[in-house]
């Protein structure tokens, strides 16, 4: 504050004329009463103008002293609220986001944003930090190093230091201030709790100096005084003059006086107070009258002084005249007395209302909270810019406000009615002080409410003063805690694997629900207890091992244990990371196991398969290649190698262009053979190769892709020496040749006696009909000695038809005729259907060649006859649709013993002359006619075999 605007008066002395001669004697006289009068005069003068002036200081003195009393009341009013609000915020850490974080459910990222949040909401606080086993998590707002290793220190001092008695849940204690003359910090403690056990310890550091220097900013900007913080023992906790921080008025009582004594014991002792002394207290070199007041905040359990001090240089202006001068004044001072004293007056009282006006906008403006006081009307008597801007209130509607501030107010709460009512029945009469209650704005600000009732000195109840304080980003934060929290631990709840904590001498301190479940521990019950106390003896002492590792090592490990769970086995595998103290000493393990008893299961599995393929792989009988990265050879076995005649590691890493006869043969290869592999089919050929030693050898291969969609991932062959095969192949096809050539020539003339025989007349017609069937027989063997060429044809797939329509029923009866001694040799029975009816002049046509037809049908026939039981029945069945089906069955059964390969080559099965060679031919004809062959067989159900053909071939003319 500005000083006091004095009004400074000059007095002149008159000129008097005599208009009177007067004797000297009577002049001396008239001059000495004159005199005496003026005298009389200058003395009632100086004596009222001492009696006004000491009744000035004295109004002054009690002005001076409301306002240094206001301002410790809102100064203390202020710091109180920050400190409940700082409280609150470290009961809330304590209770709701710590536990869980040392729980592990929630991470250091979300702990850092949660502490940045806090720290944007509450800017006097400089420091927060969690310490938990010797571990510090911290979050410093300073960019000063210095000044961040003074709280840091301080930190670690005060959670070193004595441990308060009450360490109940969420209770917050204030340790010992740190006092410096270049710090001056304040410190909350809050011990957190974890299933009943205390687990860290949270501290907040507030620079104490920064938030007085806010707070009373004002004073400072409009007084020349001086504030001061003590605590309860009389250290100067802050003081603009940093030499006085740290000392100890107590230790200067004896440099005060007596009255100064008593006060500043009071000020220690009382809870508020204020004074006006004439003698030195705070400083013993300070000799001019202080204005004092004092109020006391209450932190924990210690008590914060605040000193409010104005010099008399800033109350008082005028100047100590001398008695000269005012003699001299004196004579001006009467003429001018009246008017001087009713201006002095006037100008007093302005200037009091003037200041007492800017110092009480000064302390609304000051506050951080929105403000407003209103009258028992009620309506509103001050407020700040804060209230305004927090109810959305334009300086175009301030006069509106002021006329209809409730109607305003309440058009933006969520729930006007509840406060309105409490505001009006609070405001009509004094009533309790509202302590922190909560507002809701529709604009979704939330308001923390507090209200004290206004009393003059003489006890009259003048109005109530609401303080509203937004809260809407701690409620956010707390929200947004919450929500993590609760995301953080339902993420736990349902991890699958064993999560644990061990200290550094392997007892357990945390465990989650999966831990507890799989041994099968109650809640706590671990909690402090070694794995000895919990475990078998051979569990534990494993545990005991690999902990004294991790701490030999300081490293992360990875192990994996046999653990016994309800009498099975269990294969774990456990990841531990060792936890470091402040002194880089190892203060725990942290671990995760996963069960992976199925894993280690499947890679034995795996392990036996491999073990097995490889054996066999190496004693197969075949040769067995694996190519990858297109025809590069990756693995051969020992058969591979020998057939070719190299060793296996000459083979391996090289191309398979030196196992062919030629680059051409390699390249066709290639081209022939590589569209079945990446078909997905496998593929059988046989083909020529050459040996190291320059010979050709044949080889049966079969080759797979092992992902046909990736070429490079491999193909699989399968390979075997058929080269004395072939020779015997050869030699049988040159030997059939022989015996074709040699058969021909007494067919020929068997063909031609027949012809012969009929140009005698003397043969009756029975006997030209056999003659006749001679012929055809024979020609007929002729044309079947011819096409066995063809069968062999077949078995290579070269064969290439001549297909055309086959009237089979003219076949099947052909061959009934050839088979009819046999026929009645059985007496077996034949029954001819076509869709279920007896076969009259209906034709059944197919496609394909005819005496292939003829040939497929004599076999099949044949063994349905030789295997019908004497007096059986055969049924012939054709259907036909798109494809002509033919089913032979008769009463007999297969034995089992050539069941599954009765279609082969060479099977056959206590039959008298039987080659095995029908069934087979009859399968190579159907299929090279485009049909299909199977046969279904039983005791009691007899035998079937059935083919299906083509239908017969359209003409182009055919509808």
């Amino acid at each position: 504050m500005s000083d006091f605007p004095v009004t400074k008066i000059r007095m002149q002395t008159p000129a008097f004329t005599s208009s009177l001669s007067l004797t000297p004697t009577s002049q001396r006289k008239a001059y000495a009463l004159f005199g005496l009068v003026l005298v009389a005069i200058l003395g009632i003068f100086v004596w009222v103008s001492q009696w006004v002036q000491e009744e000035a200081d004295q109004e002054r003195h009690k002005t001076f002293s409301d306002q240094q009393y206001t301002q410790a009341v809102l100064i203390r009013q202020s710091l109180a609220g920050l400190i409940e609000s700082l409280n609150a915020q470290a009961e809330s850490l304590v209770t709701h986001v710590l536990p869980s974080f040392a729980a592990e459910t929630l991470d250091y990222e979300a702990l850092h944003a949660i502490f940045r949040s806090a720290n944007n909401v509450f800017p006097d606080l400089k420091a927060m930090a969690y310490f938990s086993e010797d571990q510090v998590l911290d979050f410093l707002s300073t960019p000063d190093p210095d000044v961040g290793k003074a709280m840091r220190d301080a930190a670690e001092d005060w959670v070193c230091g004595p441990t308060p008695s009450a360490t109940a849940r969420g209770f917050v204690y204030t340790p010992p201030l740190l006092i410096t003359p270049e710090h001056q910090f304040m410190g909350l403690i809050a011990y957190v709790e974890l299933q009943g056990r205390t687990v860290g310890t949270l501290v907040l550091v507030v620079d104490l100096g920064s938030m007085l220097t806010r707070l009373a900013g004002t004073l400072h900007a409009h007084l020349k005084g001086d504030i001061y913080a003590l605590n309860s023992n009389g250290i100067v906790l802050y003081s603009r003059d940093r030499s006085m921080v740290g000392s100890n008025l107590l230790a200067n009582l004896k440099g005060m006086g007596k009255q100064s004594q008593d006060m500043l014991l009071n000020m220690l002792a009382l809870p508020t107070g204020r004074h006006i002394c004439s003698a030195p207290h705070m400083a013993i070199d300070t000799s001019s009258c202080e204005f004092m007041s004092w109020e006391s905040v209450q932190m924990s359990d210690q008590r914060l002084i605040i000193t409010l001090l104005a010099h008399g240089s800033d109350i008082f202006t005028y100047q100590t005249r001398s008695s000269r001068q005012r003699l001299l004044m004196g004579g001006l001072l009467i003429l001018i007395l009246t008017g001087a004293i009713a201006l002095f007056f006037h100008q007093r009282s302005r200037q009091r209302l003037e200041d007492h006006n800017l110092l009480l906008a000064t302390q609304l403006e000051s506050t951080p909270d929105g403000v407003l006081v209103m009258n028992t009307e009620p309506r509103p008597l001050l407020w700040n810019s804060h209230l305004l801007r927090q109810w959305k209130i334009s300086a175009a509607k301030e006069r509106e406000f002021q006329r209809d501030s409730l109607r305003q107010i309440s058009q933006q709460l969520d729930d006007p009615s509840t406060f309105l009512e409490t505001f009006r029945s609070l405001s009509s009469a004094p009533g309790p002080d509202v302590r922190s209650s909560t507002l809701s704005l529709k604009t979704g600000t939330v308001l923390e409410v507090n209200s004290n009732s206004l009393v003059d000195e003489r006890g009259n109840y003048r109005g109530r003063a609401w303080f509203f304080h937004d809260i809407t980003k701690r409620i956010q934060a707390d929200a947004a805690l919450k929500q993590s929290k609760d995301l953080l631990q339902s993420i736990l709840d349902n991890v699958p694997s064993l999560v644990y904590l061990r200290d550094a001498k392997s007892r357990y301190v945390l465990v989650n629900r999966r831990y507890e479940s799989f041994f099968s521990w109650k809640t706590g019950s671990y909690e402090g207890k070694t794995p000895r106390e919990l475990l078998p003896e051979a569990q534990a002492s494993s545990i005991y091992l690999n902990d004294a590792k991790v701490i030999q090592t300081r490293k992360p490990y990875e192990i994996e244990e046999v653990l016994s769970f309800k009498g099975r086995q269990h294969v774990m595998l456990t990841r531990g990371v060792p936890l470091f103290d402040k002194h880089n000493k190892v203060s725990g393990i942290v671990g995760i196991t996963t069960d992976i008893t199925a894993r280690k299961q499947i890679e034995e599995r795996l392990r036996n398969a491999v073990e097995e393929f490889e054996a066999i792989f190496e004693n197969s009988l075949v040769g067995t290649l694996l190519l990858k990265n297109g025809r590069i050879m990756s693995k051969v076995n020992a058969r591979f190698a020998e057939m070719f005649g190299y060793q296996p590691e000459e083979l391996i890493g090289r191309s398979t262009r030196m196992l062919h006869l030629s680059e051409e043969h390699y390249r066709k290869f290639h081209e022939e053979y590589s569209s079945t592999l990446n078909a997905q089919e496998v593929m059988k050929a046989e083909y020529p190769y050459r040996h190291a030693d320059g010979s050709t050898f044949w080889c049966q291969l079969s080759g797979k892709a092992l992902d046909p969609d990736l070429p490079a991932s491999g193909v699989l062959w399968i390979m075997d020496d058929i080269t004395d095969r072939k020779k015997l192949e050869q030699l049988r096809e040159d030997l059939e040749q022989i015996l074709r050539h040699d058969l021909k020539s007494p067919l020929s003339a068997i063909i031609h006696v027949p012809q012969l025989l009929l140009d005698d007349d003397n043969l009756n017609s029975d006997q030209r009909a056999l003659l006749h069937e001679l012929e055809r027989s024979g020609h007929r063997m002729l044309e079947m000695i011819n096409r066995s060429l063809d069968l062999y044809k077949m078995e290579r797939g070269t064969y290439r038809m001549e297909r055309k329509n086959v009237e089979l029923i003219a076949v099947i009866l052909r061959v009934l005729r050839e088979l009819n001694s046999q026929i009645l040799a059985k007496s077996v029975e034949m029954e001819i259907l076509i869709n279920g009816k007896a076969a009259g002049a209906t034709e059944f046509i197919v496609s394909g060649e005819e005496l292939l037809c003829h040939s497929m049908l004599a076999n099949l026939l044949k063994n349905a006859v030789e295997a019908s039981p004497q007096g059986g029945r055969i049924t012939i069945s054709m259907v036909g649709n798109g494809t002509r089906t033919i089913a032979i069955h008769n009463a007999g059964a297969v034995p089992n013993e050539i069941r599954e390969i009765f279609f082969e080559k060479f099977a056959t099965a206590n039959k008298s002359g039987g080659t095995g060679l029908g069934t087979y031919s009859a399968k190579l004809i159907a299929e090279a006619q485009g049909g299909t062959i199977a046969m279904h067989t039983g005791e009691a159900s007899g035998t079937s075999i059935t083919v299906i053909l083509p239908g017969p071939i359209k003409d182009s003319f055919d509808p």
